[in-house]
């Protein structure tokens, strides 16, 4: 007679109540000490889940991060053995779960963070880590991260936690930026962007005592120092921009909504008000673009072509840094902006999920705004068509408007990627190379839009 065992070594999630969230307890290493070489980092990861209801959560840290590479320039010895991405395993309550090799990493720098905050507390006491020890107030640090929080073989799940994405961000003690690990540029771009963060801070200060003539004197200085910058600062801060974080959509609403936002490339950490600082400067100036023959050759000598068909180029990253910014502000205001400048800020952003071009946006656009008790204007549901998902957002738009302003996004037929769109609708998914490059607006007033029906 024998005997069969069944056993099946991946983690089972269990069902969440509605409107609760997972958050997720990493595990110190088994060392005494943090880590201090790669081969110490590297040792295996353990994780557990608590639930809570997302209205009485304890404090925790959300990842804002990429599922992809970090980087443009990939580690071909990473796809040797499999084209899975998902495929570095996490221990999870005696279980196993798999993530990619940038949320490897991530998970690594987070541990190691949160040891040396035990093992060596006097490292936290004078930088802007020491906020973030001080947001624990010594309880056990808790994260939330969508890849390991969210069952993501789920369709139910992924819809009712995507709806609550704004509320995970807004609820959030801090969001950390995961850029990925660190190259031989890093820490000349995080140190040079710190410098001329805190050089801009100090001249802005003296600027609001000076008068205007002298304040002009002060502008032109910053132009000259930000356009002389040596070519080693340069390149370091281009190839820092490049990383594919910048290029993802998820992020803008990730970073606008939370109430505290730091960045991590590596072992190097700021505050991104550093970054959006010093993009809104870098934009102003037009330092990247001014430059941008001897950057773009001086990259591609090291492997990096931005020019290359679906690339990604720093040149852009300025100004989204400076658009998150100046979102940001509005939405501390109390204001929210609305869905024409919200999808051209999105236009060029990548997702490898189209209807994620409208379920990564529904917090942050005032079109979709509603008031508390009352039904979403668009709820997430990723079993319905993309056509339908596009259709619909356009056409609550609109009667929230009560203008036929969208049009002013349809791009030519030729670009349209989704099938079944009506030709009126704007396709989303083109991204910006396909949408009218039309700056302002002025609304299409005095209609009835779709009142009753609508026609394709």
């Amino acid at each position: 007679m024998s005997i069969s065992y069944s056993y099946d070594p991946y983690f089972k999630y269990t069902q969440l109540p509605k409107r609760w969230i997972r958050l997720l307890k990493i595990y110190d290493s088994l060392m005494a000490n943090p880590p201090r070489h790669a081969s110490e980092l590297q040792q295996s990861i353990h994780i557990s889940f608590e639930n809570h209801e997302i209205s009485s959560c304890p404090p925790y840290i959300a990842l804002s991060y990429t599922w992809g590479e970090p980087t443009q320039i990939v580690d071909p010895t990473l796809r040797i053995f499999t084209k899975e991405s998902r495929c570095y395993p996490v221990f999870c309550q005696g279980h196993l779960l798999r993530v990619t090799h940038n949320l490897r990493d991530a998970l690594r720098r987070l541990r190691m963070k949160q040891q040396e905050s035990k093992i060596n507390p006097e490292l936290y006491s004078t930088s802007t880590l020491k906020t973030w020890a001080d947001l624990s107030k010594g309880r056990p640090e808790l994260y939330w991260i969508d890849a390991l929080c969210i069952n993501q073989d789920n369709m139910d799940e992924r819809s009712a936690q995507v709806a609550l994405m704004g509320s995970i961000y807004k609820q959030a003690t801090a969001c950390l930026v995961w850029l990925g690990e660190k190259d031989d540029f890093t820490g000349i771009a995080m140190s040079t962007a710190v410098k001329l963060w805190n050089e801009l801070r100090n001249r802005e200060k003296l600027s609001t005592h000076l008068s205007v003539v002298e304040s002009g004197r002060i502008l032109q200085a910053k132009i000259r120092e930000l356009l002389d910058l040596p070519q080693p600062q340069l390149q370091a801060l281009a190839i820092l921009f490049s990383r594919t974080w910048f290029s993802r959509l998820w992020i803008i609403q990730e970073v606008v909504l939370s109430p505290i936002v730091w960045a991590q490339c590596g072992p190097f950490f700021v505050d991104f008000e550093c970054l959006m600082h010093l993009g809104g400067s870098l934009m102003a100036t037009r330092a990247f673009k001014t430059r941008a023959a001897e950057q773009v050759a001086a990259l591609k000598r090291l492997g990096l072509d931005v020019l290359a068909p679906g690339a990604y180029s720093y040149t852009q990253t300025p100004m989204l840094l400076a658009q998150l910014a100046e979102t940001r502000a509005k939405l501390l205001q109390g204001k929210k902006s609305d869905f024409m400048e919200i999808a051209r800020l999105v236009g060029a952003n990548k997702t490898t999920e189209p209807r994620d071009r409208i379920y990564g946006i529904l917090d942050i656009t005032a079109e979709f705004d509603t008031q508390s008790g009352q039904t979403p204007i668009v709820t997430p549901d990723y079993s319905h068509p993309v056509d339908r998902i596009f259709t619909e957002a356009v056409i609550a738009v609109s009667r929230r408007r009560n203008d036929l302003s969208f049009l002013l996004l349809v791009c030519d037929q030729r670009w349209k990627i989704v099938p079944g769109l009506p030709s009126w609708c704007p396709d989303f998914s083109c991204g910006k190379s396909g949408l009218p490059a039309r700056i302002g607006y002025e609304p299409l007033k005095h209609t009835s839009p779709f009142k009753k029906s609508f026609h394709r």
